[in-house]
């Protein structure tokens, strides 16, 4: 079995009632690809070793906030099938994702998340990177 790898381009931050990460990435997929990582790394995901597939996503939605949300509730929908969908690439464009996805068995989590929420969230540019905050309901 091995462990998600992170990139440490988040950190989880104490949250009263729920568990929350800051994100950052150069682009804004890095910035999506980042907060998959965050989201794992608090769930204690765990995968198998071999790949069992892999699926493309396709995700519209009115703004980037409304796409991270959706895809990343997304992936979390596989965890609940047990699958662990590792994100491959990530293009982002008008409002617009489409993602492949490596699905491996998940073998371990520690924590369920409930939901993605958009409590706190907004994404910020900066001058050569893109920041947020991310709240999930456990």
């Amino acid at each position: 079995m091995n462990k998600v790898k992170f990139q440490n381009r988040f950190l989880e931050i104490p949250h009263k009632s729920d568990a929350a990460i800051l994100v950052c990435g150069s682009s804004l997929p890095d910035l999506f690809k980042n907060a998959v990582d965050g989201m794992y790394h608090i769930m204690g995901m765990v995968c198998g070793d071999s790949a069992i597939g892999k699926e493309s996503v396709q995700l519209k939605a009115s703004d980037y906030e409304e796409l991270l949300v959706r895809y990343l509730t997304e992936l979390l929908y596989w965890s609940e099938l047990n699958i662990i969908a590792i994100p491959d690439e990530i293009q982002i464009s008008d409002c617009q994702l489409i993602s492949t996805i490596t699905k491996k068995p998940l073998s371990q989590k520690s924590v369920g998340i409930k939901a993605v929420t958009y409590s706190e969230l907004k994404i910020i540019q900066k001058k050569n990177s893109f920041h947020t905050k991310i709240v999930f309901d456990l």
